[in-house]
């Protein structure tokens, strides 16, 4: 028994790299803290991971949007915030419009409506595009923000997160009893009676359950009014895991996952390279 035990954490461990810094998987809770009080100019202090596994960093937009390969790691999680007039109040609004993982490349794959595609009505894609068509969705707004999450040890392998974004393009992300449901941005009530009729699906939950392996959505969160969120991590691991693994399977995914591959690996050689001139001009100085 013990020995199972053992090659089951072990296991774990292998495919989620951050369990090697914890030592009793049983009781092991990791918590999400909301913050309402900041301003846009602070926007990557809405929320903290409360033990940091994840640095919430604001990026210079203008410059992250020309070389995003030198300001953001591959399979990191990209959220744009914009800073909006509000038509009822004197004030504007601080609004999270979307989220998408970061593939290299200037390449990113994110979940939203397309009007230009017949598979989208009803119930959204999940595509590879253009780093310029990911970011005209922040054109709305006085002002824009860029922010990165990146875990700082990561809580899935490289490996693995390609291939869980390789199955939702070519899987079935969207079917109700295999996958997670239409795209949704936020949850759907009745009414009158306020009961839930479909949990919200959006840009968010998908970002967060490939990269992280955690179902969440902060916007979502922030709508229900919570101040923290808190997973029975290996549950939650767990679960995302077996319900990504079964989206898709065998040849339907190669293509996919070696053209998302193709982008991680030029984009770490970028930063490679950028660093190896960047210490020869260093020295040069010298």
């Amino acid at each position: 028994m013990i020995k199972k035990v053992s090659e089951i954490e072990a296991k774990l461990k292998y495919e989620h790299p951050i369990l090697y810094k914890y030592n009793n998987f049983e009781s092991l809770n990791l918590k999400i803290l909301y913050n309402d009080n900041f301003e846009f100019e602070n926007c990557d202090k809405h929320c903290r991971f409360e033990n940091g596994e994840v640095k919430i960093i604001t990026l210079n937009f203008d410059l992250a949007k020309e070389n995003p390969d030198i300001y953001i790691e591959p399979l990191d999680i990209v959220r744009l915030f914009s800073l909006r007039k509000n038509n009822k109040k004197e004030n504007s609004k601080i609004c999270m419009v979307h989220a998408g993982v970061y593939l290299g490349h200037k390449k990113v794959c994110h979940a939203y409506f397309d009007s230009n595609d017949s598979k989208s009505v009803g119930h959204g894609v999940i595509k590879i595009d253009n780093w310029e068509k990911f970011l005209d969705f922040s054109t709305k707004g006085i002002e824009k923000k860029m922010i990165v999450y990146h875990p700082v040890i990561a809580f899935k392998k490289p490996e693995l997160i390609i291939e869980h974004i390789a199955k939702c393009i070519e899987g079935k992300y969207f079917d109700k009893e295999i996958g997670f449901g239409e795209l949704i941005i936020k949850d759907k009530l009745d009414e009158v009676t306020g009961q839930l009729l479909e949990k919200a699906n959006n840009c968010e939950h998908f970002a967060n359950r490939c990269v992280l392996g955690l179902d969440y959505s902060e916007l979502t969160d922030k709508k229900k009014g919570y101040l923290e969120r808190t997973f029975d991590f290996i549950t939650e691991l767990r679960k995302n895991k077996n319900k990504l693994d079964n989206l898709a399977f065998g040849e339907q995914i190669n293509d996919k996952r070696n053209e998302i591959n193709s982008y991680y690996i030029k984009s770490r050689v970028a930063k490679m390279e950028s660093r190896i001139e960047v210490g020869h001009l260093y020295k040069m100085d010298k």
